[in-house]
């Protein structure tokens, strides 16, 4: 999305995504946000494998946004969830065998 509104200055490009980041310079334009909305956004598309972008030429100038998300079809999300689960249930698995104390079932039973 490409904007020509007020733009963005090059020292608050790194802050623009951070939580609570509003820019000073622009603050009194919208004073009912808190500096969420960028944040939620980044975080939404980086959890979709994305990445979301700024840029802009300078104060006056416009702003330019983009993101990029991964796509997936059903079988390729299907067969991904397949594999996570198979996954953590082996880390389970092994994790288990590795912690719990070994019980000879022999022994116990030989007890009574």
């Amino acid at each position: 999305m490409t904007d020509t509104g007020t733009g963005i200055a090059n020292d608050d490009l790194p802050v623009l995504f951070s939580k609570f980041g509003k820019l000073q310079r622009t603050a009194a334009m919208n004073d009912t946000g808190i500096g969420l909305g960028l944040t939620i956004v980044k975080q939404i598309v980086e959890q979709s494998q994305g990445s979301v972008h700024a840029k802009s030429p300078g104060i006056g100038k416009g702003s330019t946004f983009s993101f990029n998300m991964v796509i997936e079809t059903a079988e390729q999300a299907e067969s991904r969830e397949s594999s996570n689960y198979s996954r953590k249930n082996g880390d389970i698995a092994n994790h288990l065998q590795e912690n719990l104390p070994a019980i000879d079932f022999d022994k116990e039973s030989r007890k009574s």
